[in-house]
C-alpha cells in the first residue's frame, strides 16, 4: 500500500524559513570552520609558550652545551631534533585519532532514534586541504618559534648563565 505524505510542504517557503534560522544561514561549516581557527590559533600559542618557558628552564643545559664548545648549528640541531620530535608526534597522533573519531561519531549520528540507519546515509568527508593547512601553520610556527629558542640561547651569555646555576 503506497503511503500518502501527512503534511504537503512548499519547498520555497521551506527554503525561506531555513534563511531566517541564524544556525542554519551560517551553515555548520561555517561554525565547525570558526572552531577550527580557534584550536589551531590555540594550539599555536601553546606550543610557543610551551618553547618559551622551557627555554628559560633549560638556559643553564645550553649554557654548558655552548661551553662545552658546541657551534650555533649544533645547538640549532639539538633543539630542532628535541621540537621536531614533539610536533611530529603530536601532529600525526592528532590527525591519526581525528580520523578515527570522525569515523566513530558518523557511526553514531548515522542512526535514527529509532534505532534504524537514516537515509542518506553519513558519508565522512576529510578536508584533506584544511589538514595540510593546520599542517603549514603548525609547521611555520614550529620553524620560527625554534628560531627563536636558537637565537635566545645563542645569545645567551654564558657566564651569567652558569653563575644562576650555581645558586
Amino acid at each position: 500500500a503506497a503511503h500518502t505524505p501527512q503534511l504537503l510542504l512548499d519547498a520555497g517557503i521551506e527554503r525561506a524559513r531555513q534563511a531566517d534560522d541564524p544556525l542554519i544561514a551560517a551553515g555548520w561549516a561555517g561554525i565547525l570552520g570558526i572552531s577550527f581557527a580557534t584550536v589551531l590559533t590555540l594550539s599555536a600559542i601553546a606550543f610557543v609558550l610551551y618553547s618559551y618557558l622551557t627555554a628559560q628552564r633549560r638556559a643553564l643545559e645550553f649554557a654548558i652545551l655552548r661551553t662545552l664548545g658546541f657551534s650555533r648549528v649544533q645547538v640549532f640541531l639539538v633543539v630542532a631534533i628535541e621540537y621536531l620530535a614533539i610536533v611530529v608526534a603530536g601532529m600525526g597522533l592528532g590527525t591519526v585519532v581525528g580520523l578515527q573519531v570522525g569515523r566513530r561519531m558518523m557511526d553514531v549520528l548515522g542512526i535514527s532514534e529509532g534505532g534504524t540507519a537514516v537515509l542518506p546515509p553519513f558519508a565522512l568527508a576529510v578536508s584533506w586541504f584544511q589538514v595540510f593547512t593546520v599542517w603549514g601553520v603548525l609547521g611555520t610556527t614550529f620553524v620560527l618559534t625554534i628560531g627563536a629558542v636558537v637565537l635566545l640561547y645563542v645569545r645567551l651569555a654564558i657566564h651569567r648563565a652558569l653563575r644562576v646555576g650555581e645558586g
